[in-house]
Parts: structure tokens; C-alpha cells; sequence
């Protein structure tokens, strides 16, 4: 727990409910010192639970320069939204809403 926490929360980055609705979370750190590594999704509105990810410390990580665009679309309300994700990482997903 001292060095991985899990995050306190989750904010709601994006939402789109066409087809399955896709929810999209980000992690909210316990302290400016840790950060969390990605995005969740859901598809339901209930946020994820608090135990499925961690945070890392912020000195042990560092910002991906080459992130590569995977989907970009609208979603409630005419929300723009890209889907990133890194080189090689096809389990990271980054969402900017």
C-alpha cells in the first residue's frame, strides 16, 4: 500500500450510449506523488472498484512521447473524445475528452 496505492476515486472522463455505452475513468492518486498508469472503462455507469488498478510513485514513471491514435468520436452531449494508446502497449488507454 506504501509504495502502489490504489487511487481515492474516479472522475468520469467520457461516456458515449450508442450500441454497448462505454464509460471512461480516470484514477484519481491518493498525493501529488503517485500516479496512475492509464485509464478503466466500463459499461455500466457505476464506477470500477477502487482495488482494480494502483498508483506508482511519480518518479518511477515517465510520459509516453509516441502515443498512436486509435478511435476518435463523439459521445453524451456531443463530448469529442481520442482513444490513444502507447507503442507496444496495447493494454494502456489514454482518453482525452
Amino acid at each position: 500500500e506504501a509504495f502502489f496505492p490504489h487511487p481515492v476515486r474516479f472522475r468520469k472522463v467520457w461516456q458515449q450510449h450508442v450500441g454497448t455505452p462505454v464509460h471512461v475513468w480516470e484514477p484519481i492518486p491518493p498525493a501529488p506523488e503517485f500516479v496512475a498508469l492509464g485509464m478503466l472503462s466500463t459499461v455500466g455507469e457505476a464506477a470500477p472498484s477502487l482495488q482494480e488498478v494502483r498508483c506508482v510513485p511519480r518518479p518511477w514513471a515517465s510520459r509516453l512521447e509516441d502515443l498512436e491514435a486509435i478511435w476518435s468520436g463523439v459521445g453524451v452531449e456531443h463530448v469529442p473524445a481520442s482513444f490513444w494508446t502507447g507503442p507496444g502497449s496495447a493494454a494502456l488507454l489514454h482518453v482525452t475528452a
